[in-house]
């Protein structure tokens, strides 16, 4: 059901642009592969020309957005130039795809090694090939518009847009917030820490858990039928564009547009009408979800899904299915070895913040630190307190103040946020791996949710206020640390690249698991040739990859 009368706002329309941007680049860059095309600057100026011709002549809103959106990205970018992505998976196999794309490799006309012998080294060839393509897309073309590999991360900042704009908008719009607290509690919902501990990598955590939430948003307005033809737009390419992230990003938001699926049929029996009106209700809304999904992985994500198929192997090789890849096997924090999920899931929210594997988890009191916590809040992938040092002190009271406002105040939640929490709690409880706050994390959107809440016309309210404050101090001490942590890192590896540069000469490298680091040592001008196997009088430039001075 449209609702025709809800004009769509300058948020909304802010929100479909930012996707929009990155919809066109990779369906502009999918249709240049079918015609043997590699990506090059047009790949990103094309689809901007595009959207600028389109809003001008036919939205006014849409063309300001697209300026708010462009503008944002720039800025992003040359933050991003400033922060070297020093997280494991980012150098290892994101940053190599995504060099590789603005190399001119065609994916649909050959394997990652033809385009990169390269990208034989240590498993690249696996992930490069099979894995959906579409953030490396975008990526790669803000890398060719700027020349500078760190500039690409910078798409991030679209699926924050994105996330930021559709929580105002539905918060204004269905709950009648004021725009100082739809601001607040927007601008919460983007200071998520596993945002944070990602928004300087190229990781895809950020852009899954963005577009989940966005889908509850976006479910939270169908339920209360205040859906117009612009949320239905950005709910499609929602849809359309998780397939292009990560392989579980369709699963998930499916299953939460499926909880207020589920939870809107209820709202309509209870009305008393007919099982034929009920489903008249979810003709629009399911043709825009599934359209959104059959477009992305039968047309924009041919690779690697129909590939797959035409190759005999399952849509999500090699995450599943014959001969699949376990990438968990090694991965779990010492003590979690049989225990199932939800009391690994409990856990891991009531432990110190970790990222050592080999270290059992170590319980606390909500609301205590330890000094040796902060180092790993940078971490783009901590397995333990995840969420941050105050998280589960937030987190339960933000369950006392939503008991008092249920049980004192006789305040009846609404079914927006109902909806939202039982859908999270439930994967947080029964989704596998979901201790690992990378991979769940919606689990941020409990407490706030609960707190938005409690927030309104409620005893608490001040009190409410003050812990969404504290969820944002929370967040803030990720922030430093990240901040922190990236410029120390940047600092040392120019440092490094400075001292290699002023010996004069060239250098022989082994880049062992990060081929990525090459384009540190091309983008300082430094000639290099790349050693087959090991060197000697070799010296660590960073992590596993060494060099020598080829005229010792």
């Amino acid at each position: 059901m449209i609702n025709e009368k809800n004009k769509p706002s300058m948020a909304q329309k802010t929100a479909l642009c930012a996707v929009l941007l990155m919809l066109t680049a990779i369906g502009f860059a999918m249709l240049a592969f079918a015609f043997g095309r590699p990506m090059s600057a047009y790949s990103a100026v094309v689809p901007v020309a595009a959207i600028a011709v389109y809003s001008a002549l036919y939205d006014r809103k849409l063309l300001k957005a697209l300026a708010v959106c462009l503008v944002l990205l720039i800025v992003w970018a040359a933050v991003c130039a400033k922060i070297f992505d020093w997280s494991y998976d980012g150098m290892y196999y994101h940053k190599q795809a995504i060099i590789t794309l603005a190399e001119g490799w065609n994916p649909l006309r050959e394997g990652c090694v033809d385009a990169q012998p390269l990208n034989a080294h240590a498993d690249l060839q696996l992930w490069l090939d099979n894995y959906p393509k579409g953030i490396w897309i975008c990526s790669a073309a803000i890398y060719i518009v700027t020349g500078f590999v760190e500039t690409a991360k910078a798409v991030n900042i679209l699926f924050i847009i994105t996330l930021f704009c559709t929580a105002y908008s539905t918060l204004t719009s269905i709950f009648r917030a004021s725009r100082l607290r739809a601001g607040i509690f927007a601008a919460a919902a983007c200071l998520n820490p596993v945002f944070i501990s990602q928004i300087f990598t190229s990781y895809n955590d950020l852009a899954v858990g963005a577009l989940i939430i966005t889908a509850a948003f976006l479910g939270m307005k169908i339920y209360a039928e205040r859906a117009n033809k612009c949320d239905y737009a950005l709910l499609m390419c929602v849809t359309a564009i998780s397939c292009l992230v990560k392989f579980t990003a369709p699963l998930l938001v499916g299953l939460i547009l499926l909880a207020y699926g589920i939870g809107y049929a209820i709202k309509l029996i209870r009305r008393g009408l007919s099982a034929g009106a009920v489903l008249s209700r979810f003709t629009i809304p399911a043709a825009v979800i599934f359209s959104g999904f059959i477009l992305s992985t039968v047309l924009l994500g041919f690779d690697p899904y129909m590939k797959h198929l035409m190759h005999g192997q399952n849509l999500v090789y090699p995450v599943l299915g014959e001969n699949s890849y376990d990438i968990m096997n090694a991965n779990p924090p010492a003590g979690f070895d049989g225990k199932p999920e939800f009391i690994k899931y409990f856990l891991s929210l009531a432990s110190r913040t970790s990222n050592d594997i080999g270290t059992e988890y170590v319980l606390k009191f909500p609301f205590t630190a330890y000094s040796d916590e902060l180092p790993y809040l940078s971490h783009a992938d901590t397995r333990l307190g995840g969420f941050g040092i105050w998280f589960s002190g937030i987190a339960l009271l933000s369950l006392i103040f939503a008991a008092i406002t249920a049980l004192l105040e006789k305040k009846r939640m609404r079914g927006e946020i109902a909806i939202a929490l039982i859908a999270f709690l439930a994967l947080g409880l029964f989704f596998p791996e979901a201790w690992w706050a990378r991979y769940a994390s919606y689990t941020f959107y409990i407490p706030l949710l609960l707190l938005l809440y409690s927030s309104h016309r409620s005893i608490v309210k001040p009190a409410a206020y003050a812990a969404v404050l504290m969820l944002a101090v929370n967040s803030t001490i990720n922030i430093v640390w990240v901040i922190k942590d990236g410029n120390e890192i940047t600092a040392g590896l120019n440092n490094a690249l400075d001292e290699i540069k002023s010996h004069g000469g060239r250098i022989e490298i082994r880049i062992n698991d990060f081929p990525s680091h090459l384009k540190l040592f091309e983008e300082a001008c430094i000639p290099y040739d790349v050693a087959p196997d090991s060197i000697e009088n070799e010296v660590i430039f960073y992590e596993d990859t060494k060099y020598r001075f080829l005229d010792q």
